[in-house]
């Protein structure tokens, strides 16, 4: 599969569903005042009986879109190899265009 054959795709599909995550997340966080650490773990505090005040850490939200925001970046990347066109950006170099060049999609995917 030409998604793992070399280090330079795993680390461009890694880095587009960083991105991607990251947007999200950031979205989130503006659009409804959440952190982006409150999104991912979230604290239930309970007072019990005896006055005692227990609290648990348990996943948010945001720790559930991890898997469908690195599939959707996975099957995103495979498509233009999928369909045979070339070049399919992963394991032959893109074309730029405009500001988006394969050099600036690796230096903000490792950012």
């Amino acid at each position: 599969m030409v998604a793992f054959k070399d280090s330079r795709s795993v680390e461009i599909i890694n880095g587009r569903a960083a991105m991607i995550g990251w947007m999200l997340a950031l979205g989130a966080e503006l659009s409804s005042q959440t952190s982006i650490g409150h999104q991912v773990f979230s604290e239930h505090s309970i007072t019990l009986a005896d006055g005692v005040v227990r609290t648990s850490t348990y996943a948010g939200t945001g720790f559930y879109m991890i898997v469908p925001v690195a599939l959707v970046a996975l099957f995103a990347s495979l498509a233009p190899s999928m369909r045979n066109s070339s070049p399919n950006g992963l394991s032959e170099e893109p074309k730029a265009f405009g500001p988006f060049s394969p050099n600036a999609e690796m230096i903000n995917g490792r950012a």
